[in-house]
């Protein structure tokens, strides 16, 4: 698998991957969909991708069991940091929603505005770590 990680390293191989798993193409198809300028410089990506990407009986570009595989992971990653910042994101604004309240609504805030926010980041915590597993190692 390590030799899988550093092939798709590159944001280029990882767009030609998704455009494959899409639909499998011809290699000028590919060349033109991703507006790569020469052929040498896709044949030197696919080198990189041999392996996850193979040529089919009709002479189409496709991916195999491991590319679909590799896609899947890079994929899990994108999705893994969306949910880590909008975890963040969220921590963020029940800190800066209770020192704002705090110090020019006070009192609004230990009955009202800080029971709600601790609720909610109590709750959205569960859900991040337990549900979305956002700490689990990659």
């Amino acid at each position: 698998m390590a030799a899988e990680k550093s092939s798709v390293s590159h944001p280029l191989r990882i767009r030609i991957l998704e455009v494959l798993s899409a639909n499998p193409m011809g290699f000028e198809e590919l060349r033109e969909k991703l507006g790569i300028e020469t052929t040498m410089e896709l044949e030197n990506h696919l080198k990189e991708l041999t392996g996850l990407v193979t040529v089919d009986a009709y002479g189409n570009l496709v991916l195999t069991g491991k590319g679909y595989a590799a896609l899947d992971m890079i994929l899990a990653k994108k999705v893994a940091r969306i949910y880590l910042r909008s975890y963040l994101v969220n921590f963020i604004i029940y800190l800066l929603l209770n020192i704002y309240t705090y110090f020019f609504m006070n009192e609004y805030w230990l009955p009202v505005v800080f029971p709600i926010t601790t609720v909610w980041l109590l709750f959205y915590t569960y859900w991040a770590i337990i549900r979305r597993r956002i700490f689990r190692p990659m």
